[in-house]
């Protein structure tokens, strides 16, 4: 999801910043996704700022864990594909 969805805003930065021109507000490289574990799930957040800089690796955290978290996903999941069968 996140390769699909920042990877063309990303392309469109470069394409940018070769013809030198300025397209807006700087890439935020921050991933949140939610670990489902059947009857718990957990929210995760990283930030890439240190891997696209060279000196690191991700620095990441957990914003929050149990079912709400499930649910929540669950929810998510059900409007987002019913999204795109239209």
């Amino acid at each position: 999801m996140v390769a699909h969805f920042q990877g063309e805003y990303v392309a469109g930065v470069i394409a940018s910043d070769l013809k030198g021109a300025y397209i807006g507000e700087p890439f935020n490289p921050v991933a949140m996704c939610i670990m489902d574990f059947g009857d718990n799930a957990l929210l995760p957040q990283c930030s890439f700022d240190r891997v696209l800089a060279g000196t690191g690796m991700p620095s990441c955290g957990v914003m929050a864990v149990g079912k709400w978290v499930r649910v929540t996903k669950m929810l998510f999941e059900g409007f987002w594909f019913a999204t795109l069968i239209e």
